[in-house]
C-alpha cells in the first residue's frame, strides 16, 4: 500500500513542474469513475483519475484509481485528433471490495476541441494474483471515456 501511495505522490508532485497543458475532467474507466486529472506534452501525456465504484443504486463506494501514459501515434500532436496507444495500472478489476490492482496496455482516440479534449479507449490488462479471492493472475478487457477541459 505504501508503495502505491509513494507512486502516485511522485507523479502528482513531478508532473506540473515540467512544460506542459494540464487538463482536468471527469473519466471512467472499467467502474473507476472520478476526476481525470492529465498532463499533455507535445506527443504524449500522463493521467491519474483517483475515484469511486458506484453500485446499481448510484451509491459510491470503495475509493479507487487508475493512472496511465499515453503516446500519439503517425508522429501527431496531443493537441490535434488521433489515435494513441499506452500503457495504464491501477484498479482495473471493475469489481468494488476486491482492491485487485491490474497493469496493460490501451489502444485509442482522442477529439480536440478549442476547449475540450474526449478520449474512448479500450485495452487489455493482467490482474494481480489475490489468494483471499481464490483468484490468479487474469486477463481483464476495459474500456475507458474521458472528457477534459484544456
Amino acid at each position: 500500500m505504501a508503495v502505491r501511495i509513494l507512486c502516485l505522490t511522485v507523479l502528482l508532485v513531478l508532473a506540473p513542474l515540467t512544460r506542459a497543458e494540464g487538463l482536468i475532467g471527469l473519466g471512467i474507466v472499467h467502474n473507476v469513475n472520478g476526476l481525470n486529472l492529465e498532463w499533455t506534452f507535445e506527443h504524449s501525456s500522463v493521467y491519474v483519475i483517483p475515484g469511486f465504484y458506484f453500485d446499481s443504486t448510484g451509491r459510491a463506494d470503495d475509493l479507487a484509481w487508475v493512472t496511465g501514459f499515453r503516446h500519439r501515434l503517425e508522429g501527431g500532436a496531443m493537441s490535434e485528433d488521433g489515435f494513441y496507444n499506452g500503457i495504464i495500472a491501477g484498479h482495473l478489476d471493475g469489481t468494488r471490495g476486491t482492491d485487485r490492482l491490474g497493469a496493460g496496455g490501451e489502444l485509442g482516440y482522442q477529439w480536440v476541441a478549442d476547449h475540450t479534449r474526449w478520449t474512448l479507449s479500450a485495452g487489455l490488462a493482467a490482474l494481480e494474483e489475490r489468494e483471499r479471492f481464490d483468484k490468479g493472475v487474469e486477463p481483464q478487457a476495459f474500456f475507458g471515456f474521458s472528457v477534459s477541459l484544456r
